[in-house]
């Protein structure tokens, strides 16, 4: 009985004594998962990142061609055949007993020719474009308007849309409506605006690290990182105009611009001393300009190794939240 008793206990010590080591390895494992899912989470958005930034390049302007009297007229012929098809499909099926009950659809289809109540509303629609934009005209001077805010040209967008569906043969709003689409067109067009200072210290920084460590992984993630924020930092021209009257400029071209102001201004420190036996001693502190340097350097790699950072960070500005 006593043998049954002490190995109970030494199996019940033995589980104790056991459990900090199930823990930390279920504490492991967990840890483990999340660094993987989030690895992962991060990937994914990075593709997602990278397919809509592409997306919005390639896509090209959102109005491609300049509208024409005969483009309205064959496009109003083609929707009167299309809605008379669909009018007669709609009438067949109202005959059908088995829809007997069902609402049909209304379809009404437009003349030949626009009627004036038709180039009313298209002059309407084109005053509301131009009132949803931002005065930029200064007091006493004709007004002038042009979008300001990506909400401005999504809304423009929708107005002009509905111009175009209408399809006006008027000369003067299909010469309107051109013009306020130029503007749209202008307005989206992207260029670059990031730091150019960040990517040529981010080039050299690649290069060295080449010659340092013998290697290519370094310079590749470096160099995929500066194709990423290139592309992120395609800003639209009426972003770029915001930020100017802001008063522009760039963190990073700031940042590494005051680094090596600091080590061009650092003092180099002159001790002369004098001994007893008349003779004199100079001594050079140069600390400040190292420091200067150390920091200088260490800025700057940082910045490289964060491009896929800073990415992201312009990604967010330039292709979502427009600010």
């Amino acid at each position: 009985m006593r043998n049954i008793l002490s190995g109970r206990k030494s199996a019940l010590f033995a589980l104790l004594a056991l459990m900090p080591f199930a823990t930390a390895s279920a504490a492991n494992e967990a840890t483990g998962y999340a660094v993987l899912f989030g690895s992962l989470f991060f990937v994914i958005l990075f593709v997602v990142m990278i397919i809509h930034m592409f997306y919005v390049l390639f896509k090209g302007k959102s109005y491609k061609q300049e509208f024409t009297v005969d483009y309205f007229r064959e496009k109003r012929r083609l929707k009167i055949e299309t809605l008379t098809a669909a009018k007669e499909k709609a009438e067949q099926d109202a005959a059908d007993p088995k829809n007997a009950g069902k609402e049909q659809p209304v379809i009404v289809i437009p003349e030949t020719d626009p009627t004036e109540e038709e180039t009313a509303q298209c002059f309407d629609l084109l005053e509301e474009t131009f009132d949803t934009w931002t005065v930029i005209s200064r007091a006493g001077e004709e007004e002038m308007r042009t979008p300001t805010k990506m909400k401005q040209i999504r809304k423009s967008k929708k107005l002009l849309g509905r111009v175009i569906d209408l399809c006006p043969y008027d000369e003067t709003v299909i010469g309107r409506l051109n013009e306020l689409c130029g503007i749209i067109n202008d307005s989206e067009e992207r260029s670059f605006d990031g730091s150019k200072m960040l990517i040529w210290i981010s080039v050299i920084v690649g290069v060295i690290s080449i010659f340092i460590t013998k290697s290519w992984e370094f310079p590749t993630f470096v160099g995929s990182g500066l194709v990423l924020y290139w592309v992120a930092s395609r800003t639209p021209q009426f972003l770029i105009e915001k930020r100017a009257e802001r008063g522009g400029g760039n963190i990073f071209s700031g940042l590494i611009g005051g680094a090596f102001a600091a080590v061009a201004t650092a003092k180099t420190y002159k001790t002369v001393t004098k001994w007893s036996d008349g003779t004199t001693t100079t001594d050079y502190d140069n600390s400040e300009t190292w420091i200067s340097i150390v920091i200088a350097v260490v800025i700057c790699v940082v910045l490289a190794c964060l491009l896929f950072f800073w990415s992201m960070l312009n990604y967010l500005r330039n292709y979502v939240l427009y600010f």
